[in-house]
């Protein structure tokens, strides 16, 4: 079993340490230490967060087959439009154990309160690299919210890179990178999503209503998701 000290767990729920304490207090979280020292199960933080982070309503039947039956229409398009600009062939397919690996991974950089260049530039080619199917394994696995916490953290290093002291060149690269990937595997969730009967309205949502890059691949490739959707 892994852990995470007070004020790593803090970090990644963005409460206090003092609201920490107060889940331990009442149950919700089980310290593994000592009072003086703090430690919580990393899995249990991870299941915190990804529960209470984007609690939503489930859709009701009728509304996921109708989703369903919108997806199932373009499905073979998309897969011609994006054999045609070589969207997912930039790497072989990750195992089980690499998709759980980069799960655990992103988590543990949500410990964090910031990051430099090298590792904003990784998690932009994450997004970029990720495979419809990798995507769907992965939901498979650990649930339908598993990629809130890369949607999360390429929030975090948005913020966070307005104050960096870069070039504003430099910046306008890494923020570039950033939302194309993000925007990216919000169309590749839209799709994946479609196999899975627990999508939440959520993901629904914030696919079709996401704010894009204007003039990208991946602008193009939403905004033709959301207007067939809309069907």
């Amino acid at each position: 079993m892994s852990f995470y000290s007070r004020r790593e767990a803090a970090v990644i729920l963005q409460c206090s340490p003092t609201t920490i304490s107060k889940y331990i207090r009442n149950g919700t979280l089980k310290n593994y230490g000592t009072p003086k020292k703090i430690k919580v199960s990393t899995e249990e933080v991870h299941s915190f967060y990804e529960t209470v982070k984007y609690q939503s309503d489930k859709v009701t039947r009728t509304e996921v087959l109708r989703l369903q039956t919108r997806v199932n229409t373009l499905e073979a398009e998309m897969e011609t439009l994006k054999m045609m600009i070589g969207v997912g062939n930039l790497k072989p397919p990750r195992t089980d154990e690499q998709l759980q690996s980069l799960h655990e991974e992103i988590m543990i950089m949500l410990t964090q309160v910031s990051w430099d260049v090298r590792t904003i530039m990784s998690i932009s080619d994450t997004m970029i690299s990720l495979k419809d199917r990798e995507v769907l394994r992965l939901v498979q696995m650990k649930g339908t919210r598993s990629w809130t916490g890369l949607f999360d953290l390429s929030e975090r290093m948005l913020h966070y890179i307005g104050s960096m002291a870069l070039p504003k060149t430099t910046s306008d690269i890494l923020i570039s990178r950033l939302e194309s990937g993000r925007n990216r595997l919000y169309g590749l969730l839209y799709v994946s999503l479609s196999e899975h009967i627990a999508m939440d309205k959520f993901w629904a949502k914030k696919i079709v209503s996401s704010r894009v890059v204007e003039q990208t691949t991946d602008e193009f490739l939403l905004n033709f998701l959301a207007k067939r959707a809309q069907q």
